[in-house]
């Protein structure tokens, strides 16, 4: 099967580690040919400083508002976005918590790009804040883990601490 078209999920543009992977990713698709479309809930001004082919075509989705109702409802603005306008592209999450939302996508060709211990991830209670919210988060990605999808790992270890959790 020939792949035409690409699009990638993310939480944000803001520049970091794992967004610099899928730019440098989507930078390649497209040296051959490939489109690609960077799809990503409007709840940040933050941009990236990567340098980025032009033909990425990246679409925020959603109206700004700094409210936590508001990023919520943009989160899922991005589902439904995707559910009619992507039919039969690859659609590639990266995200840990947007991937616990991946039933809700109507299309039969969705990765899971995991980039690191997504289970462990937020352990340190920086982003979550609380232990409840914790427990629940990791509730939901085992369950998450269970998902008829495809698993892309971007290294051994991602791919380890996933097993982990799965056996």
């Amino acid at each position: 099967m020939e792949i035409k078209k690409v699009v990638f999920v993310l939480p944000s543009i803001k520049t970091g580690g794992g967004n610099r992977v899928i730019i440098e990713l989507s930078n390649q698709l497209i040296a051959k040919g490939i489109d690609v479309d960077v799809l990503y809930p409007y709840n940040s001004k933050d941009v990236n400083t990567f340098t980025v082919n032009e033909k990425v075509n990246f679409i925020s989705i959603g109206q700004f508002k700094d409210s936590k109702l508001n990023k919520i409802k943009n989160l899922f603005t991005v589902f439904r976005y995707i559910n009619k306008n992507y039919r039969n592209e690859n659609i590639i999450f990266t995200d840990p918590i947007m991937s616990i939302f991946l039933p809700i996508v109507k299309n039969n060709n969705i990765f899971r790009f995991i980039q690191a211990d997504d289970y462990r991830i937020f352990d340190d209670l920086l982003i979550l804040k609380n232990k409840l919210f914790l427990n629940l988060y990791k509730f939901l990605t085992k369950i998450s883990y269970n998902y008829n999808i495809e698993y892309l790992f971007n290294s051994k270890y991602s791919y380890d601490q996933f097993r982990t959790i799965v056996n």
